[in-house]
């Protein structure tokens, strides 16, 4: 824990050669990585990480009920801090771009009064949900403007994609290409449409699952755009992948069944 605080990577190193507890949990429940990530030290992330660290560990309530980074992941200290490159580091290894504190801060929220360059790399994430953002918070205009441009961008997709999935896939053509345009569009600040968008802040009703649970042609179109746009390596890419592949198993498997039972009707 002391060795990832101060800045020891070599100490780091060799604990870990000999078999340390990467997520030993400390007081709060801070991790090496929480203290890593604290302090800006880029290199024992990545260590951490190396290690199998958990990218998500959450710090657990503090001494006063008022504590500010109760509940805070890592990339809620690496974001906070303004270090970019570590922000980078840990959204490469699946760390929760909307993960919220128990005051219900977000690494984004945290960014978007003092490090503008930090907000702009949250707000180009394809998994991030700027619905969960109070624009009352928001203190420059400049970044109020961001965050409203791309509620409008994610919203209108959202919307589409929604109307997509409950209309017949023989009318969809139109829709579809409003959608590929959208997705090949982008605002003023550069930020690409969101997939992870809720306007609720619901997990469960994010334009992805729509996507998926539609499946069909708009599974396809999100398929394909994420494949080209977000990387194969991605979360998202791969729950598209994985739901495009269920949805054509059952479809062989209702073909061979329709083949089985027309053969049969034909053999009497």
């Amino acid at each position: 824990m002391v060795a990832a605080q101060e800045g020891y990577g070599g100490i780091v190193k060799l604990l870990l050669d000999h078999k340390a507890d990467v997520n030993a949990r400390g007081d709060d429940d801070f991790t090496p990585l929480h203290f890593a990530a604290q302090s800006g030290c880029d290199d024992i992330v990545k260590l951490l990480l190396d290690h199998k660290a958990d990218v998500n560990a959450k710090t657990s309530n503090g001494k006063t009920p008022f504590q500010k980074d109760d509940d805070f992941t890592p990339l809620h200290f690496a974001a906070q801090g303004g270090y970019g490159s570590m922000v980078k580091l840990l959204l490469n290894h699946g760390a929760d771009v909307n993960a919220k504190s128990s005051q219900g801060l977000t690494p984004l929220s945290l960014t978007l009064n003092h490090c503008p360059e930090v907000a702009n790399l949250l707000l180009a994430n394809p998994n991030i949900n700027v619905s969960c953002v109070k624009i009352s918070s928001v203190e420059k205009e400049e970044d109020r403007r961001k965050v409203l441009q791309k509620l409008i961008q994610d919203n209108e997709l959202f919307n589409l994609i929604k109307q997509a999935a409950e209309i017949d896939e023989n009318k969809l053509d139109k829709l579809l290409k409003e959608i590929k345009e959208l997705l090949e569009s982008k605002i003023e600040y550069g930020f690409k449409p969101s997939l992870n968008y809720s306007p609720d802040g619901n997990d469960e009703n994010t334009t992805i699952k729509i996507a998926i649970k539609a499946g069909g042609k708009v599974l396809q179109l999100l398929h394909d755009y994420a494949e080209k746009n977000i990387g194969t390596d991605t979360e998202i890419f791969k729950k598209l992948k994985h739901a495009k592949e269920n949805s054509q198993s059952k479809r062989d498997l209702c073909n061979v069944s329709v083949f089985n039972h027309s053969t049969l009707a034909q053999s009497f």
